[in-house]
Order: structure tokens, then C-alpha cells, then sequence
């Protein structure tokens, strides 16, 4: 893999030698344009760092003499001579002629003539104040030696919003680094305490950072951290800026994170003393980025309708990428004070995302109103004039910066979104909750409480705590536990007083569930509800234009202690509401590289289908002008369907091969988190991987990457042992994990194998016994299969990385949804091996066509062992069973319209022994996951390549149906999912 971006580098840096050499030609005529120094600089820093990381150290060290060089011209140190022309263009050769030579295995050294005539130009202007390179050295951490005031440069870093409280001697040192050539820049971490949960400790990246770098300075608001006592182990306090300066490029720092996401960078770039604007910004980047921003707040205000209507939370996060983006984008040309105002309401919408700020009419305001202030501060660019004074609502906007991101109303808690449960888990949790609520209005309705009451809303509050911690919905859980806490209080101490508190606590536990269920009452309809005011004294107050809560309560209809309560309860709705699962109906943009080799055949097979157009066009000519042959033309005409035929056909295939893409892709991100789970556990494991090349379909590798994430954290940390207990039991310290990918007839096989403990059958059939599932024996063949169901863990604990079976039923509810199949295998103390079996494409399939009690079918050809005509005299009875042979082997037989129609009682085989008549029957051996089986048909019909579209709403309960399609004359034709069909034989 390593040499594959070797390889990408080779022809990247082909390509910015080229570029580096135009650029300095052009200087030749123009030796005063910083546009063009800055750009070959850029060329030569690019190639060096790259170098670096492939570890070609001749080409990095010479390249980093000439970008001295260039460094020095960039500074104004010195100007550009012929003499120093001829020296830049031969030390761009002499780099093209070392890559060259790496490429083909060899490998070149630096030229020190070269080297020593670089330094000759500008070692009498710098009074060699910089070394060798001029590039001074300083050790990691350190700041790095101010230098004389004659090496200072002509601009100077742009600092903006807290980076002002910068020590001095922090950013002289990063000052000094800048002049030298370093990539200067500021880094926002954006782990999450759910990320530190998961493994992913922002300690590594902070590590590997530090020692790449030549100045490094990180800020942290160590008063976040709070007491002891109320320390968190897996939450994530600290959330440091860092500053660096070193000589890797933006995208090399990014690599150092297993997440680049989670990095935002932004580089601190140089800027002339008297200009506003940064210095090594082209118009050309200026002119992108305002036709960049215009048409990022064009996309921003459609998703701020879509949030105020829905509160879609794809939209908030529309709106947080596009703010986000701007903010990168504007500090990187310079327009600093945009980027502080944009970081403030990057700030409010991330409270918004995590749930501890609710939504309300006056947040949609403010978010409307600071895309206005982009836009007015973006046309002010692009119309040549300064930028527009922040406005007022930037203070307003501050305050979110300052306060806890991680801080929320009533506890702590954000809600979990429940869209990330799977559709039949969310329904049955949400019916849950709902019969809780009604429990709990019910009981509150007669006061005080009778013991009987109490019981069972207590009963009802575990179930609550049991259910939403199943599904890691934190914020009715709380609410849930707070209550319950009140309620073991009271009925320990008897206390009756403490009855108003714990109706308070139901009160917003039931506030909450109401969110969940529908929009969030309005302010008027809450007091209502809780006999706070009548219904005549809402219309009075809505008369006149004031807040209806200071209305009513300048009135002395409410008092202030009743207004709170109910803009609490609210509040807590409106955090319901944004749990709920997203509305349809959100446009989502995406995007995938092709191959250019398969657009250029399809480009190809469409041109032939022109002139296919084009043939017809003239032969239905010659027809109407009449006067040709009839025959020859009818002739023609049929070889040209033909070719229209094939054309289409092709023009087919090409669609899906533009769709495929290697599975390399989803593989590659594992060895990460394979990494990181071993260093975190102290375990040794290696991550091998077989069959990348495969392609597979881009939707279905979107579907498949979250479920081969929790498979292979399951197999990290349950599967493989530590290496002292890997000894134990006679195994190598290192435990082997293998991914492996590999085509079987139009399906792909993703086999997870590990050389662990395996699955203890005893533990397993011990839970699923105490949780009430059917099992007959630890040796059950399906015994295996339960793992699959949600929350049977045979897990001693859960871990902060996984638990086996804990969302494997995600799992495997997402490979079925791909018409796919999931099995496990497992040995004690030897390992474990997890295959899936999913669909290349989706959407286009072969079939064949059947009849059956009059009706047609189409069974995926896949499926299909051989279709065979069987004397009935061969088939025999079997117990409940028709059997016959079949090349060796015993079968069994069932009709395919009893299979569909659910009815087993045995009519068909009772009819058919009784009525049987010599002749043939028609019988399709199909193959499943369970084994052959023979299904008797009326008639055999044409194979074909169909478009398959999925069920209709009508038939989705129906999983025997994997979707419908529609045949020449109009009909709609079900396609038959055999591995279902068949499951109970």
C-alpha cells in the first residue's frame, strides 16, 4: 500500500516540478511578482515534506537547500538575478532526475556544487545568520532563537480572536519558524467524550504532533475540569488549541489523526505590515473563496428553513459544514475578524447539535442574521471595500464560546438521536415509552399517591432506565434516574413533603416523551394543561403583542415560579423533538471518484449509440422517400435493433461498472482502529487483509462500513486475547485478525476471522435461556445465530470499545436490508469467523421467470443450482416431507405457491400423491445458506437481466419479497428471496 502512494507522489511531484519550473521562467520576465515566488515555494515545500514521508532523505535534503533559496527570495532578502535563474531551474532538474531514479529503484544524491551555490546567494545579504539551508534548527517544544533585526520579514503572521493572548515569546517563535519556511498553523481539536469512549484517545495524534514539529504550544482552559469527586473517567474535559510550526504540510498533519475531521486547521499565514489582506493569498484564491462563500450561504439559508420547519438535525449539521467552512476560508486569506464572528456561531451551533441548547424562534433569528452578516462582509470583498464592524450579536454570540460545550440543562444530558437505531428496534422502544407515560399521567391524576401508585410507577421508572440505556438514549435515562433517586428518598424517610418534588421530576419526564412524540406544546397550552390559567385568559393575552408569559404574568395570572416550570417543560419537549428520527424529504449531495478508464468505454459505447440513431434516422428515410429496396431496408432495420440491443446492454453494465469501486476503500480504515483498540487493551494484533481489488457497489459500501467497524472492535476486544493469556493457552503473543474479500457468483464474501477465544456456547446458551429464548442444547446448530439478536451478550462486561452482541443485531439487520446474509462460526479457544454475504450491485439482477398456480415469479439466478424435469414416480414421502434424488443426494420438494402463501398443513403433497399422473414436474434446485432444496413449479420461463426497485410499502412487512419490477406488458413481476423462503426447512 505504501508504494502505491509512492507511486501517487512520484506523479504528484512531476507535476509541481513542472509547475515550479513555468513558474520561474515567468519570473525571468517579472522577478518582483510574489504571487509567482510564493508559488514555486509552495511547489518546492510541497515536494520536500512529501520526500520526507516516504523517507527519501537525499531528495528531501537537497530540496530543502533550494527552498532556503526560494525562502530568501520570498523575504525580499534578495532579488531574483539570471545567474540565480540558471541555479533555481537546475536544482528543479537535478530533483526531477532523483525522482526519476527512485522510480525505477535507484536512487541519486543530492548535488553539493549545487547545494553550496544556493547558499552563495544570499550568505552575504543574511550574514549567514540562518546556517546551512538557512534554516536555524531548535528542539522540539522550544522556542526557536529570535534573530537580528536584518532577517526580520517583510510581513508578519495574521493573529485573530484568542490568538492575541498568545505569549509573546510564542509567537516570536512562530514569527521566526514562518520566516524560515515552516507551515505555521492553529489546531482545534474536535474529539468528543463519546469518541473517548470509543477508544479514540486525542493523546496519540497530541503525541505524534509533537514530534514532528519545530515549535509546539498548546492552550487548554484547565478550569473545565472539574473537582474529583465529579470526575468522569471517559469524558473529555480538555479541548486544547494548539499552535505549532514544522515542516510538514496540512495534509501530512492530518494523516497523524486517524480522523482528519476531528482536526481544524487553520494555517496562520503571512501578511504585509500595511495591508489587510494576507500577503501569500493570489486575487485568484480571493476570487474563489467569495464564489465559494456566496454559494455555501445559498446552501445555508435553504437548511435553515428546513431546520426552523423540521428541526431536521441533517440540517443543523448543513449549516455547522457550511460555517465551518467559511471560517477555514476566510482566515486563510486574511479576513480575520469573519473568521472570529464565524467561530462564535460555530460555537452556538454545536450546543444546538448536542442538545444542550434547545431550539426557538430566536435562535433561528440569530443564525439568520449572522449568514447575513457573511454575506454583507463577503460582497464587501468582492466589491473592493472593507469589511462591515461586527455587529452586536457577536457578543451575544461570545457567550457560547465561553460556557462548557459539554454542559447541559436539568443534569448534564444530551439526547441521543434515535434515527441511529435500526427502524424495528426504534418502534418497539418508542411503544414502550409511550404505555411508561400513560402510566404515569394516569397515576398522577389521583393525589397523593397510593402505595399500589408508587409500585408501579417504580416499576415503570427501571423499565425507562433499562430501556433507554439499551438503546444510549442518556437523556430520558436521566430524567428517568432523577426521579427514581426522589422516590427511593421519599419512601426511605417517609418524607411526604418530597411528594411535590417527585411530581415535578414526572412532570418532565413526561414532558420529555411528549417531545418525542409530537411537536412541542406551546407556551399557552402548557399553562392550560396544568391548571395554571383558563382558556379565556390565553385569548386575552394573545390580543394584545407581547410575550404571552410576561403577559400573563404582569397580569398576576401566573406567578414567576410558574412561568419557569412551564418554559422548562418546553424546553424539554423541544430536546424530545430533536430525538425523534428525521422527516424524509432532505436532499443529500453526494459524491464518488470513477476510474477514468471506465468513463472514457462508456463515453465510447454512447458514441456508438449515436450513430446507431443516426442509421436509423436515414433508413426510415430511404423508407418514406420510397423508390428503395423494401426488403434490404427492412433488413437493415432488424441488424440495427440488434445493435441497439447490445449497445443498451452495454450501456448497462457500464452504469453499474461506473457505480463499483475497490473494496480497498472500506478496508483501509481499519488498520487504525485496529491500532488504536491494541494499544489501548496492551494487546499485540495484526490486521491482515486479502481480495482489496474486489469491487463492490458504492451504496452498498456506504451501507457496510459502520458494520465491519463493529465487527472488527468486537473482534479486537472480546475475540483476541491479551498476550499473556494468549501464552496460557499455547498461542502466539500476537493475535492475527484477517479481512477477506472474495467474489462467489454475483455475490461478495467479507469473512472477519480472528484466532481467539471464540464464542463460549455455554455462556451463550445460559443467556438466551434466562432471557427466555427457545434453546434445546449448548450444541444446537443455531445456537450461534443468537448472537445476532439485541443485547444477548456473552460479554462478562461491557467496554468502552464494544460488547459482543451489542448492536451485532445492527449488523445483521443491515447486511439483510442489502439482501445479503450473515453467519458465524466459531471454535472455543481457537477463533472466530463472521462471513457476509452481500449483493456486488443493487438493482439489477438476472432471474429467472417461473409460474406457479397461474401466477409469474422471478427467482435471482444466483440462488439457482440447476432447473431439472423429474418423473413423479421419483418422488417419494417422507414423514411431513416429499423427497426425491437428485444426482446423489436426497432432497426435499415443496410446491412454490404453498412456500408463499405460508401454508405448510401439506394440501399440495396430499393432492399431488393422490392425483399423480406419469409425466414430468418441473422442479428449480435452489441453493441457501441452509443447504439444497427443490421447489416444484407449474412451468419454467426465459432467464433475463431485470431492474429490480424495492417492495412497495404494501409489501415490505413481506420478507420472502426482495423487491418488484415490471415486465414488457406492464405487469408488476415479485422478485423471491429464497434465503427466506426457505428458513424453516
Amino acid at each position: 500500500m505504501i508504494e502505491q502512494y509512492k507511486q501517487e507522489f512520484f506523479q504528484e511531484a512531476r507535476e509541481l516540478l513542472e509547475s515550479a519550473a513555468d513558474g520561474v521562467l515567468k519570473l525571468e520576465a517579472d522577478p518582483d511578482n510574489s504571487d509567482l515566488i510564493n508559488s514555486v515555494f509552495r511547489a518546492i515545500h510541497t515536494i520536500k515534506g512529501s520526500a520526507g514521508t516516504f523517507e527519501l532523505d537525499a531528495v528531501s535534503g537537497f530540496t530543502h537547500h533550494l527552498e532556503g533559496l526560494m525562502n530568501a527570495l520570498r523575504d525580499q532578502q534578495i532579488h531574483l538575478t539570471p545567474d540565480m535563474t540558471d541555479a533555481i531551474l537546475a536544482g528543479i532538474d537535478h530533483i526531477g532526475r532523483m525522482i526519476a531514479a527512485h522510480e525505477t529503484g535507484e536512487e541519486i544524491a543530492g548535488d553539493a556544487a549545487l547545494e553550496t551555490h544556493f547558499r552563495s546567494f544570499f550568505d552575504e545579504s543574511t550574514d549567514d545568520k540562518t546556517g546551512s539551508g538557512g534554516v536555524p534548527s531548535a528542539s522540539c517544544g522550544q522556542s526557536v532563537p529570535a534573530s537580528s533585526e536584518s532577517a526580520t520579514p517583510a510581513g508578519r503572521l495574521v493573529f485573530s480572536g484568542s490568538d492575541h493572548d498568545l505569549p509573546a515569546s510564542v509567537t516570536d517563535a512562530l514569527e521566526q519558524a514562518a520566516a524560515q519556511g515552516q507551515t505555521v498553523c492553529r489546531i482545534d481539536l474536535l474529539y468528543t467524550s463519546e469518541l473517548l469512549e470509543n477508544g479514540y484517545d486525542p493523546c496519540i495524534f497530541l503525541r505524534n504532533l509533537k514530534d514532528a514539529v519545530m515549535v509546539y504550544h498548546a492552550v487548554t482552559d484547565a478550569e473545565s475540569v472539574p473537582a474529583l469527586n465529579d470526575f468522569e473517567p471517559l469524558s473529555l474535559y480538555l479541548k486544547p488549541t494548539v499552535y505549532v510550526a514544522t515542516g510538514l504540510s496540512l495534509q501530512e498533519i492530518k494523516n497523524l489523526c486517524f480522523d482528519e475531521s476531528l482536526l481544524d486547521i487553520c494555517e496562520l499565514t503571512r501578511e504585509s505590515v500595511t495591508s489587510s489582506t494576507n500577503f501569500c493569498v493570489t486575487p485568484e484564491a480571493i476570487q474563489e473563496f467569495i464564489e465559494g462563500a456566496t454559494e455555501m450561504i445559498e446552501s445555508a439559508e435553504q437548511a435553515v428553513m428546513i431546520y426552523e420547519t423540521r428541526g431536521s438535525p441533517d440540517a443543523l449539521k448543513e449549516i455547522f459544514r457550511i460555517v465551518h467552512n467559511i471560517k477555514g476560508d476566510s482566515d486563510f486569506v486574511g479576513f480575520s475578524d469573519l473568521s472570529a464572528f464565524c467561530h462564535a456561531v460555530e460555537s452556538m451551533l454545536e450546543k444546538l447539535r448536542k442538545g444542550s441548547l434547545a431550539r426557538s424562534s430566536d435562535i433561528v433569528d440569530n443564525i439568520l442574521k449572522s449568514i447575513d452578516y457573511i454575506r454583507q462582509c463577503v460582497c464587501a470583498l468582492a466589491n473592493g471595500q472593507p469589511p462591515p464592524t461586527l455587529p452586536l450579536l457577536y457578543s451575544a454570540l461570545k457567550r457560547y464560546e465561553t460556557a462548557n460545550a459539554d454542559t447541559c440543562p436539568d443534569g448534564g444530558f444530551h439526547p441521543t438521536l434515535l434515527p441511529e437505531l435500526p427502524e424495528n428496534m426504534r418502534d418497539v422502544y418508542t411503544e414502550q415509552i409511550r404505555q411508561y407515560r400513560k402510566i404515569f399521567v394516569t397515576a398522577m391524576k389521583t393525589l397523593p399517591m397510593g402505595p399500589s401508585s408508587l409500585n408501579a410507577i417504580g416499576r415503570s421508572l427501571d423499565g425507562i432506565i433499562r430501556a433507554s440505556g439499551v438503546v444510549g438514549h442518556g437523556a430520558l435515562q436521566a430524567l428517568a434516574q432523577q426521579a427514581r433517586t426522589v422516590l427511593q428518598q421519599n419512601t426511605k424517610t417517609g418524607n411526604s413533603q418530597g411528594d411535590a418534588e417527585f411530581k415535578s421530576c414526572l412532570e418532565k419526564l413526561i414532558a420529555y416523551i411528549v417531545g418525542l412524540e409530537a411537536e412541542p406544546k406551546r407556551l399557552g397550552e402548557i399553562l392550560i394543561e396544568d391548571g395554571k390559567i383558563a382558556e379565556k385568559d390565553l385569548e386575552d393575552a394573545l390580543s394584545r403583542q407581547k410575550p404571552i408569559g410576561q403577559m400573563l404574568l404582569d397580569e398576576g395570572k401566573i406567578t414567576e415560579a410558574d412561568l419557569t416550570v412551564a418554559l422548562e417543560k418546553q424546553e424539554l419537549m423541544e430536546m424530545g423533538r430533536q430525538a425523534r428520527p428525521e422527516e424524509p424529504g432532505d436532499a443529500t449531495i453526494r459524491t464518488m471518484r470513477v476510474d477514468e478508464r471506465k468513463i472514457e468505454k462508456f463515453s465510447n459505447t454512447v458514441g456508438e449509440m449515436l450513430i446507431a440513431r443516426n442509421t436509423y434516422a436515414y433508413l426510415i428515410g430511404q423508407l418514406e422517400q420510397g423508390g428503395c429496396d423494401i426488403r434490404g431496408t427492412v433488413k437493415a432495420l432488424k441488424d440495427n435493433l440488434h445493435l441497439f440491443s447490445r449497445l443498451s446492454n452495454d450501456i448497462h453494465h457500464g452504469v453499474i461498472e461506473l457505480r463499483m469501486i475497490p473494496i480497498r476503500g472500506i478496508f483501509q480504515k481499519f488498520t487504525r482502529v485496529v491500532r488504536d483498540i491494541s494499544r489501548k487493551q496492551r494487546k499485540m494484533i495484526e490486521l491482515m487483509t486479502d481480495g482489496e481489488d474486489i469491487e463492490i457497489d458504492k451504496k452498498v459500501a456506504d451501507v457496510l462500513s459502520d458494520p465491519l467497524v463493529h465487527l472488527i472492535r468486537n473482534a479486537c476486544d472480546h475475540g483476541i486475547e491479551t498476550p499473556i493469556e494468549r501464552k496460557k493457552a499455547n498461542k502466539a503473543e500476537k493475535g492475527a485478525l484477517l479481512l477477506r474479500a472474495s467474489r462467489e457468483g454475483s455475490n461478495i464474501m467479507i469473512r472477519i476471522i480472528d484466532d481467539g477465544r471464540g464464542v463460549n456456547r455455554q455462556r451463550l446458551f445460559e443467556k438466551a435461556r434466562d432471557s427466555g429464548i427457545p434453546v434445546t442444547s449448548v450444541d444446537a446448530p443455531g445456537l450461534l445465530d443468537l448472537i445476532f439478536m439485541p443485547g444477548l451478550s456473552t460479554a462478562a462486561e461491557i467496554t468502552d470499545v464494544s460488547g459482543r452482541g451489542v448492536g451485532m443485531d445492527v449488523v445483521k439487520t443491515t447486511v439483510e436490508s442489502l439482501g445479503g446474509t450473515a453467519r458465524v462460526m466459531s471454535d472455543p479457544g481457537k477463533g472466530t469467523e463472521i462471513t457476509l454475504s452481500i449483493p456486488t450491485a443493487m438493482g439489477i439482477d438476472t432471474v429467472l421467470f417461473v409460474e406457479a398456480a397461474g401466477r409469474s415469479y422471478a427467482i435471482p439466478i444466483n440462488y439457482i443450482v440447476e432447473t431439472v424435469k423429474i418423473p413423479t414416480e421419483r418422488f417419494r414421502r417422507a414423514g411431513s416431507h416429499v423427497i426425491f434424488h437428485y444426482r446423489g443426494e436426497v432432497l426435499t420438494a415443496q410446491y412454490l405457491e404453498e412456500l408463499l402463501n405460508g401454508d405448510l398443513r401439506g394440501n399440495w403433497r396430499n393432492h399431488f400423491f393422490a392425483a399423480r399422473s406419469p409425466g414430468d414436474v418441473p422442479v428449480v434446485i435452489l441453493k441457501t445458506t441452509r443447504g439444497k432444496h427443490g421447489v416444484v413449479i407449474d412451468r419454467l420461463d426465459k432467464n433475463m437481466e431485470i431492474a429490480i426497485k424495492p417492495a412497495p410499502d404494501v409489501l415490505s412487512e413481506l420478507d420472502i419479497i426482495s423487491g418488484v419490477s415490471i415486465t414488457g406488458d406492464g405487469r408488476v413481476l415479485l422478485v423471491l428471496n429464497p434465503e427466506r423462503m426457505l428458513q424453516h426447512y
